[in-house]
């Protein structure tokens, strides 16, 4: 039974074969049992229960406390994820957001029957779901109790090496059995601690592989891949009883294969499959084809104990072309779907599988889903018969209210049926693209018009929904017209940017009516226009007004809505309560917390740092930067400066732009250790600063109003340092400390700020003195900006022989 461990606190289990997928490493998944509280629960009795039970678990099952370790694989051992000793209790973390006003109350959640949207990970969680932070320790298990007004919230947590969600709901049974107080028994002990390693029978050494491994091998991006990922949404769904028994009728109508019949899941499954696939043939080529990825619970099939607590599951492959997929009887499709989950070729499959990754010295290379193209394809999994209502853990709250997963981040197709409700219901969350799950929304064997009568408990469409379908039609309509437009002008596509924290290519939220009016105000018509004054006039005269609006004190109400709209996390700036800010333009110059932006290699001089939150373009000479990204036709350091002495000292410079966001941190800092060596301020137009206007032939970067420094450094000479304003009220402001000549300025050191508007900074270093970090380099010759946060690495001086990555 401890064949893997050794005496004492130390011990070493070997995880399955299904369990040594390097994907899975940092991985977890997460699920919230919502419990309304009685003001006669105290916090205290639930933290008790919870951690007495944590700790009776331990007790019977140590590897529940431990963390995953990856060591080099040897001769003797392909396997190389391993179960070692971490904690003596798994964690338990705590948090109270009963006071947080932006936190929904129990009564709330249950009105709006507990949406995705109002269930973040990062604050249910104590990580996230995909790309762990590189430094955590990847524990096996953790819970974490969130306490709002009227309920309380549990999180359980398991890594993916170590559990599949069967194994994971076993062990969080085996939790709400301690937290009654109850024993273990000894078939529970010795299921709950049996040997993983060799758990699932390898095929002898004649088996070759063949195309039945095609759909789990990982691939290549295929060419002319789109640079920018979809945009994603979150959406719970949520099918009645009723509606699953017709839905079930219906398919069982035109069941066509053995073995005769098919399960609710089957059914819905197919419903799921058809919609979707029918909601994205307007985008689809004709000869597309779509794929079924079903998550499978192997247990059974392959003569393992149903409540063996690691990972052993697979995913069963049906494939059709995409008009078959919409246009076959319900049945037919939940036939073929059945028949895939055949006994005999789930226990083959996974064999083969199993016996792929034992022989493959990188795993890497293989996954339960390499293969599936999320534009076309499905990845579902079902937890339906995971009993997490039943389970009480012992805190006098009785049953669960409702069992969700907390919203993380887009994965466009993947799929969840939640836990059945006691009442027979069902909800599945799904990640669409926008303009595909609007399509669904509005599709009629989805929201119970055509053929099967009830199918949907709930969303039936709104005249909002409508609203907010042709809106997005729009605006999707006039993203395309613009792309094209840009495409054929050899020009950037606007509004794409990379993000330097995450890696990901994504696009910015602009306003339909912003991008609109962007796209009328830049062009050769307005630019005529633009000649006379006239708009210029009307800009600034904008300006003057939004800067008094912003600054009484009755336009704090706007503050809480802005906050919300935008998502802008308050504990990264101070003061952190948003009540404290007397006006609009108080809350808009916000302090940032110090430890929330750490200074890159504070004490080495020799590197250089993003002055300001924003999104970053450099080039290593101005000709470059001219040539791809600020297009006017008067765009010269002359111009900028007004000053050609001053200009002839960074001809041919490097130059680096920053653009800031009208809801981002609108101070700036110093990017490098010096003396100033001279001020300036400058009046001048009000015009926005945005990739559209950048590529036109007004000259936003000279003429809008702007502040600039010079700054004297010893590791890179003379470096410029330009504020420019944007639109409404985007003044440039250099704090008076600064203005004076001779002062001395640290990296890091506030150097001022703007108020509202989208403004922008300009930096020139002269030839050869700095040299970017390749990253910076490499997007911004793709015309693409990259998201950078104040304090983030720059580069280094030319001279300091140390590459940079």
């Amino acid at each position: 039974m401890f064949d893997d461990m050794h005496e004492g606190d130390a011990f070493e289990i070997r995880l399955d074969i299904l369990g040594q997928q390097p994907l899975l490493n940092k991985l977890y998944t997460q699920v919230t049992t919502c419990f309304p509280v009685p003001k006669t629960i105290s916090d205290a009795h639930i933290t008790e229960t919870l951690t007495a039970g944590l700790t009776r678990l331990v007790s019977s099952f140590p590897w529940v406390g431990g963390q995953v370790l990856h060591t080099p694989p040897t001769s003797s051992c392909a396997c190389n994820f391993s179960i070692v000793p971490w904690r003596k209790v798994p964690r338990l973390i705590l948090k109270d957001l009963r006071n947080d006003p932006s936190t929904p109350t129990m009564e709330t959640l249950g009105e709006t029957r507990f949406p995705m949207a109002s269930l973040d990970e990062s604050i249910l969680s104590p990580c996230k779901t995909l790309s762990a932070a590189a430094d955590m320790t990847p524990f096996v298990f953790a819970v974490q109790a969130t306490f709002i007004k009227g309920g309380l919230l549990l999180t359980f947590v398991g890594q993916h090496n170590a559990m599949d969600m069967v194994g994971q709901a076993e062990l969080i049974r085996l939790l709400s059995k301690a937290c009654r107080g109850e024993s273990f028994t000894p078939e529970e002990v010795s299921n709950g601690n049996m040997p993983r390693h060799d758990i699932v029978p390898f095929l002898d050494d004649s088996y070759q592989p063949g195309p039945e491994l095609d759909t789990q091998k990982a691939k290549s991006p295929a060419p002319g891949s789109p640079l920018a990922p979809p945009e994603c949404t979150w959406e719970y769904f949520g099918f009645s009883a009723d509606s699953l028994a017709t839905l079930k009728a219906v398919a069982s109508e035109s069941v066509t294969t053995l073995p005769g019949y098919v399960s609710t899941d089957d059914a819905l499954c197919a419903l799921i499959w058809q919609c979707v696939t029918r909601a994205r043939l307007p985008r689809l080529p004709p000869a597309a084809t779509s794929t079924f990825a079903r998550a499978v619970d192997v247990r059974r099939a392959m003569g393992v104990s149903e409540v063996y607590p690691g990972i052993l599951q697979n995913m069963a492959y049906n494939t059709l072309p995409a008009a078959d997929a919409v246009s076959q009887p319900l049945g037919v499709i939940a036939s073929q779907l059945r028949t895939s989950l055949d006994p005999s070729q789930l226990d083959h499959r996974t064999r083969v599988l199993a016996t792929a990754l034992h022989r493959l010295s990188d795993k890497s290379t293989m996954s339960f889903t390499a293969g599936a193209n999320p534009s076309t394809d499905i990845s579902f999994s079902s937890w339906a018969k995971i009993d997490l209502y039943n389970m009480d853990f012992g805190l006098g709250l009785g049953k669960p209210a409702a069992v969700r997963r907390p919203r993380f981040d887009m994965v466009e197709s993947l799929m969840y049926i939640m836990p059945r409700r006691p009442d027979g219901e069902l909800v599945v969350a799904m990640c669409l693209r926008l303009e595909d799950m609007a399509r669904l929304k509005v599709d009629k064997t989805f929201t119970n018009i055509r053929g099967v009568r009830g199918v949907l408990g709930v969303l039936k469409p709104t005249a909002m929904d409508l609203i907010k379908f042709l809106l997005l039609l729009l605006h999707r309509a006039l993203d395309y017209l613009i792309s094209w437009a840009y495409l054929a002008q050899n020009l950037p596509v606007p509004w794409v940017f990379f993000d330097r924290k995450t890696g990901e290519i994504k696009r910015e939220d602009q306003p339909l009516l912003r991008k609109l009016a962007l796209v009328l105000i830049f062009n050769p018509l307005t630019e005529w226009i633009d000649s006379t004054h006239v708009m210029r006039l009307q800009a600034y005269r904008k300006a003057l007004s939004k800067g008094r609006e912003e600054n009484t004190p009755d336009i704090r109400k706007r503050i809480q809505s802005f906050v919300e709209a935008y998502s802008i996390k308050m504990e990264d700036f101070e003061p952190s309560d948003i009540d404290e800010y007397a006006t609009f333009s108080e809350f808009v110059t916000r302090r940032i917390s110090p430890d929330s932006r750490p200074i890159h290699s504070p004490d080495d001089p020799s590197t250089a740092v993003v002055p300001a939150d924003s999104r970053a373009v450099v080039y290593s000479t101005l000709p470059e930067a001219r040539r791809l990204w600020a297009k006017g036709n008067d765009f010269s350091l002359p111009y900028l400066l007004m000053d050609t002495q001053l200009a002839r000292t960074f001809a041919d410079g490097s130059v680096a732009s920053f653009q800031l966001s009208p809801q981002g941190y609108h101070r700036y800092h110093s990017p490098v250790n010096g003396v100033v060596k001279r001020y300036r301020s400058m009046p001048g137009d009000s015009y926005p600063i945005d990739p559209v206007a950048l590529h036109s032939g007004v000259d936003i970067l000279t003429r809008n109003r702007r502040a600039y420094v010079v700054i004297k450094s010893d590791e890179f000479g003379y470096v410029l340092f330009a504020a420019i304003g944007g639109e409404e009220v985007g003044f440039p402001q250099i704090h008076d400390q600064w203005q004076k000549p001779g002062s001395y300025i640290e990296k890091g050191d506030e150097l001022g700020m703007f108020h509202l508007g989208s403004p922008s900074i300009v930096m020139v270093f002269q030839r050869g003195m700095l040299q970017f970090d390749q990253d910076l380099l490499d997007s911004s010759k793709r015309q693409i900006e990259v998201a950078v946060d104040m304090g983030m690495s720059l580069g280094r001086g030319a001279g300091s022989g140390v590459e940079t990555k």
